[in-house]
Parts: structure tokens; C-alpha cells; sequence
């Protein structure tokens, strides 16, 4: 496994909080996100899709810039509606996408991840 060692923003870049471009079908009381430094913060609130996921299906969420994407594929549970757990997952151009095993209809998605970016 290569090591990597060097910062893609070791000078502090600080992009204050930035909306998230959602999916068409997707609204959000909120869907940020934030790069300080090397990390890289998403934060998501009242998550919807219009259209559903059906069980054991996915949907994309949305994206944030690739500049700011992970170096290889990133994933973090999310609590679904009430008590159901899915795999939100963001590759290395941006795209975000939530993995489910029941089906979702109109359910809320609330959690988020951090991640660190590097040459």
C-alpha cells in the first residue's frame, strides 16, 4: 500500500460552508459541505427523495466538487427515517450516493462524514 504524506491543502484553506448540488428528486433542509485545511465535512439534514429507493437499491444524493472528492471510494452509515441504517457513499469525483436494504419513500436521511484529502 502506498503511503501518502503530503496535504492537497496544507495552507489552511478554510470554503466556509457550501450547499451540496443535489439530484434532481432530492431536497434538503440542509446538505452542506466544508473543506478546513485537508479535511473535508458534509453535513446532511432532512434528506428526501422524491422518487423513492426501492429495497436492496441505491439513488444518487448529489455531489460536491471533484477538487475537494475523496482519493478512492469513502462510506458512512446513515440512519434512514426512523431506525433503518444505509451506506452513504461518496467516490473520487464527487458523486454521492446512498446504498439501502428496505425501501424508502419519503424517509429522512440525517448524518454525515469527514474525510481527508491528500496527494
Amino acid at each position: 500500500m502506498a503511503t501518502r504524506t503530503i496535504l492537497k491543502y496544507a495552507d489552511g484553506t478554510d470554503t466556509n460552508w457550501k450547499n451540496i448540488d443535489l439530484a434532481n428528486n432530492v431536497t434538503a433542509v440542509g446538505a452542506r459541505y466544508r473543506v478546513i485545511g485537508n479535511a473535508v465535512y458534509i453535513k446532511l439534514n432532512d434528506v428526501k427523495f422524491s422518487n423513492g429507493i426501492p429495497a436492496a437499491g441505491s439513488a444518487t444524493l448529489g455531489s460536491i466538487p471533484s477538487a475537494y472528492a475523496p482519493s478512492s471510494w469513502t462510506t458512512v452509515l446513515v440512519i434512514i427515517g426512523n431506525a433503518d441504517v444505509g451506506k452513504l457513499g461518496i467516490n473520487n469525483s464527487g458523486t454521492m450516493t446512498l446504498y439501502t436494504n428496505v425501501a424508502v419513500t419519503s424517509s429522512t436521511i440525517v448524518g454525515g462524514l469527514t474525510f481527508y484529502l491528500f496527494d
